[in-house]
């Protein structure tokens, strides 16, 4: 049986083989803008001392002393812009926190888990960072506020390095964090937690493949309708849950409870309308007047039906010739509409719904 630990070191060696780093670079590469505001406001012999002054600040941690002399060392030149397109935010600077947390962001996002943890085992008093990473939900948080609080700096389109791989990054961590807690999330976060363009899911969802999750009217997707969406890609569910409360660091015991058998999922089919909206229990639920239960109306105008009870109410939408109900428009208010398919969803997906 594979212990958590173990689980736990295999995904980190599988994201320490293929992190790219991206995030980390996108940090310090886009400050070559403030070479290039330099160089507009002042002139570019100024611009090029400048950003050759800012590489050295950048590669001194803050404890250390200010070496100025090393400045003389090599003269500056014009063409510092090349020199910015490959620096290194691992070996070109004293690798802040900042890139630490960007680093452990991504880690969380697609595998699950938080790098930092892997030195929880070790002897002696812990930097705050690690202990940090204890509140997994306060990290994530935290760090994604960070970094999206550095993109909003750069104007709509900027396309400096490693800052669409910040907003991805942010997204899937974001969309895994409310995805764990059962939270729903929003397209352009299941696109990056999935690793897929917003756009090609925006095109499953359209032409309503099978696995293509269902958008509610407030534009989020329910965790139990992105599971299979999520189930049939290269998705690894978290583990930092049990981890964390097992204390797994401590030994190596900590066991994997094998999945018990389970009861065959139920499915059943629903009807959905041309504008995607399906006939749900909780999105079709009307309120009553003061003297009415809450109920389902199903039926053609005039010939309309109330129902208490949704499998009641659905099964009486299954025998009609042209199935049709009423569910709330944008206002709230509650219209008719008419069945342009029957969808076939399981039963967990459809309570939320």
């Amino acid at each position: 049986m594979q212990s958590l630990q173990h689980e736990f070191d295999i995904r980190l060696t599988a994201f320490q083989e293929s992190y790219e780093w991206e995030e980390c670079d996108g940090l310090v590469r886009p400050l070559a803008l403030a070479g290039d505001l330099i160089e507009s406001a002042i002139e570019p012999v100024t611009a090029a001392r400048a950003m050759y002054a800012l590489r050295h600040v950048l590669s001194t941690a803050p404890e250390s002393e200010m070496t100025w002399s090393k400045l003389d060392n090599e003269e500056p030149t014009l063409e510092w812009r090349a020199q910015w397109e490959d620096i290194d935010a691992y070996n070109d600077t004293f690798w802040p926190e900042t890139m630490e947390r960007a680093h452990d962001l991504n880690a969380f996002a697609y595998y699950g888990i938080l790098p930092s943890w892997s030195f929880l085992s070790e002897d002696g008093e812990k930097p705050q960072r690690i202990l940090d990473s204890l509140d997994v939900p306060a990290f994530v948080t935290g760090t994604i506020e960070n970094l999206t609080g550095f993109l909003s700096l750069f104007g709509p389109g900027s396309k400096f390095y490693g800052l669409e791989a910040i907003q991805t990054t942010c997204l899937a961590a974001a969309g895994r964090l409310k995805y764990d807690n059962d939270e729903p999330i929003t397209v352009h976060e299941l696109a990056a937690l999935s690793r897929v363009t917003t756009k090609r899911l925006q095109n499953a969802i359209y032409a309503k493949s099978a696995d293509a999750p269902i958008v509610s009217r407030d534009g989020l997707i329910a965790p139990a309708s992105a599971e299979s969406w999520l189930t049939k890609r290269d998705y690894m569910p978290s583990i930092w849950k049990d981890y964390l409360s097992g204390e797994c660091w401590k030994s190596e015991s900590n066991d994997i409870a094998p999945k018990k058998l389970e009861e065959p999922e139920e499915y059943l089919f629903v009807p959905e309308a041309r504008d995607g909206t399906i006939f749900g229990p909780k999105s079709c639920l009307r309120p009553g007047r003061p003297s009415e239960e809450p109920h389902y109306t199903i039926g053609a105008k005039g010939e309309e039906q109330d129902y208490e009870n949704f499998e009641d109410a659905l099964s009486a939408l299954t025998a009609m010739a042209t199935p049709r109900w009423r569910r709330p428009n944008e206002a709230g208010n509650f219209g008719i509409v008419t069945v342009e398919r029957w969808r076939r969803v399981s039963a967990r997906e459809l309570s939320q719904l």
